[in-house]
């Protein structure tokens, strides 16, 4: 760990079993426009829920904005108080436009005051998913809506506030006093949501001249994993500031289909591939998906991005 590879300017030659190695860089398309941002908020104790319920409710009339084809909440299993927020928009303009639009300067004022510190956000540049694959998202999260709403909002406007709060109240399972104990049993509070995904964000910092290698490798571990019957979806992300740090984003629907992946011949591979490109030892956070919740919305489907 932490020694610098010896392997420079070619292939890394990391091929798991049965997937051709991928290249560094996806294909040609829209992903050099997109927009990937993880907004990191640390909540003051007690006001977890509220946070919650406001966060949801503004994720899915943002997912009617056109541009806007994913929008997560989750919540640290370690760490209850911290949350996490991935935005991701086709174009520039998107998280422009989303500054700009109703629900966005009321979730911004509604939550100002339960926020233990100020927020802060990292932008990072799509590796995989290649063009195409990135929908759940908007698409598939909106026919929920149509199918709850006889007049279904149309995607360049915003949804009514009311319909959003009524979407967001059906997350809000967890009872709010178990929420603000000082001591919060995760796993009752897993089953409270009834949810068993497993939501992995992988940190990754890189030996200086290994970046492309690791995105390669990566790449291919990742286009294997999401063929697992388990998996729901698997990112991979390059800061925009620092592109020697990675992010892996990896979603399964249990904990032993996470297990599980941990044993597959391209998971074993990537991890020895990899092993010397890494400045440090890898850092992993898991989360609880407050929204979306259905495996559904997570599950890596056909887009235009």
């Amino acid at each position: 760990m932490g020694k610098q590879s010896q392997r420079r300017g070619g292939a890394s030659g990391f091929n798991p079993r049965g997937v051709a190695a991928a290249p560094a860089s996806a294909p040609g398309g829209s992903l050099a426009d997109m927009q990937v941002t993880l907004v990191s908020v640390s909540v003051t104790p007690g006001d977890e829920e509220d946070f919650a319920h406001e966060s949801i409710a503004n994720a899915a009339s943002s997912l009617e904005e056109s541009d806007n084809i994913r929008f997560d909440v989750l919540r640290s299993i370690d760490d209850p108080g911290k949350f996490t927020l991935v935005e991701v928009y086709k174009t520039p303009h998107g998280p422009v436009l989303h500054k700009e639009s109703e629900h966005y300067i009321r979730w911004r004022e509604n939550v100002s005051d339960m926020m233990a510190e100020p927020r802060t956000a990292r932008k990072f540049n799509p590796v995989y998913p290649w063009p195409g694959l990135w929908g759940t998202a908007a698409a598939s999260r909106r026919q929920v809506v149509d199918d709850e709403e006889p007049n279904p909002v149309a995607e360049n406007e915003t949804a009514p506030t009311e319909n959003n709060e009524n979407m967001a109240s059906t997350f809000l399972a967890l009872d709010s006093d178990d929420a603000n104990a000082a001591h919060v049993d995760m796993m009752d509070m897993i089953d409270s949501f009834g949810d068993t995904k497993v939501i992995t964000h992988v940190h990754v910092n890189c030996v200086p001249g290994t970046e492309d290698e690791f995105a390669e490798a990566s790449t291919a571990n990742a286009a294997s994993s999401v063929l697992e019957p388990g998996n729901l979806r698997f990112d991979v992300l390059r800061d925009a500031t620092d592109g020697s740090k990675f992010l892996l984003i990896e979603v399964y629907d249990t904990a032993e289909s996470a297990a599980a992946h941990k044993q597959t011949p391209h998971y074993v591979e990537w991890r020895k591939t990899v092993e010397e490109m890494m400045a440090a030892p890898r850092q992993a956070t898991t989360y609880i998906a407050r929204f979306p919740e259905d495996e559904k919305h997570w599950k890596m489907t056909l887009s235009d991005a």
